[in-house]
């Protein structure tokens, strides 16, 4: 064999095992799109073109949040974004918190049982109603996340997003956990409202993700205007006040360097999720996990986790669409390195990681 022949073998074979270690990588995760799709295409809140309408519940369209329940296996909860859509009706499902529940031993999304009220999509989705304490709604303005706090059995919900960067605070509500099955409205147990560190008449926090430390609320900043002080990426601790509506700064922390690769302006947070020192960060087109010490606390577990790139990188269609994904959760714990995605068009996606 010639010399040539031997440099033709070999670049072929470097391309045949570089194919296969790029095929066992992408098959050492595996992306299960989950079906039905719960939006207003394939189950409309309401039809007829004029009144009297036929309403029809709850869908997932503009899904903006997700987070799986501890106390009730398999059942994941869910908010959506604000609308300024003038029908009464439609709005008023935008101020619930939804359940959906999941099979993963299936891989399937379940109806709810017969009997449980407030179901819509089909029998898929539960409602319940979002109220302050005094009974009133939550309005939904732009309510952009939910995290689980397991010690108190709450959700965190954030009005949070503020893509125009007007001059208005951010407002978190604190709930009880209440039982899908049987619930038909939740009352704020706290709350509060929050500004930026550097100036009160002008907080300008736009985020779309929140999540927990220790039972701390932490946002990250989507984008800033300039000027702020802030950066994309950047997390922001909210301190908990001790009366129920109080008014707090947040506290910049450290900022999230973005995947190698991706420039920090194209790194726009709009989902996140952290369990036992792994965070999970959506963007639009794609995901992120960053590690520390499951032993660190606080704002040392922040700096941790922000102390480098993203441990794994993904994007959620091979040529890096933009599927416009809004929320991550950490599926239950028995399923391991587990998660779900939720878009604003209502597809889900179950992915489970493989090796590293």
């Amino acid at each position: 064999m010639s010399r040539i022949d031997r440099r033709t073998l070999l670049k072929l074979s470097t391309v045949v095992t570089g194919a296969l270690f790029v095929g066992q990588e992408r098959e050492a995760d595996s992306v299960t799109k989950l079906q039905p799709q719960m939006n207003n295409d394939t189950f409309p809140e309401r039809t007829g073109s004029s009144a009297p309408y036929t309403y029809h519940g709850a869908n997932l369209h503009e899904a903006s949040g997700i987070v799986a329940s501890q106390r009730h296996p398999g059942v994941f909860w869910i908010i959506r974004d604000g609308t300024g859509n003038s029908d009464p009706v439609r709005v008023g499902y935008r101020q619930t918190v939804l359940a959906v529940r999941f099979d993963a031993a299936d891989g399937k999304l379940l109806r709810w049982p017969q009997g449980v009220r407030q179901t819509s999509c089909d029998g898929y989705v539960k409602y319940v109603y979002l109220k302050r304490a005094d009974g009133s709604a939550v309005r939904n303005i732009d309510i952009e996340d939910v995290a689980l706090d397991p010690a108190t059995s709450s959700l965190w919900l954030g009005n949070i997003g503020n893509n125009p960067h007007a001059a208005k605070p951010g407002e978190l509500f604190r709930f009880p956990e209440p039982d899908p099955a049987t619930a038909t409205e939740v009352r704020a147990d706290h709350g509060c409202r929050y500004y930026s560190t550097r100036d009160h008449a002008a907080a300008q926090i736009n985020s779309e993700a929140l999540f927990l430390v220790d039972g701390v609320p932490h946002l990250l900043v989507k984008t800033a205007p300039g000027g702020s002080g802030l950066r994309q990426g950047q997390v922001l601790r909210i301190p908990v006040p001790d009366a129920p509506g109080g008014e707090v700064d947040a506290v910049a922390l450290a900022v999230l360097p973005p995947a190698d690769g991706v420039a920090e302006k194209n790194f726009k947070p709009t989902g996140a999720d952290l369990r036992d020192g792994k965070l999970l960060v959506a963007t639009a087109n794609g995901w992120s996990r960053y590690e520390a010490d499951p032993g660190l606390h606080g704002d040392a577990l922040v700096k941790a986790l922000a102390s480098g790139p993203p441990k794994v990188h993904r994007y959620w269609e091979p040529d890096h669409s933009l599927v416009a994904t809004e929320a991550i959760a950490w599926a239950h714990p028995p399923l391991g390195e587990s998660f779900m995605s939720l878009s604003e068009t209502g597809q889900f996606r179950w992915v489970r990681e493989g090796g590293r």
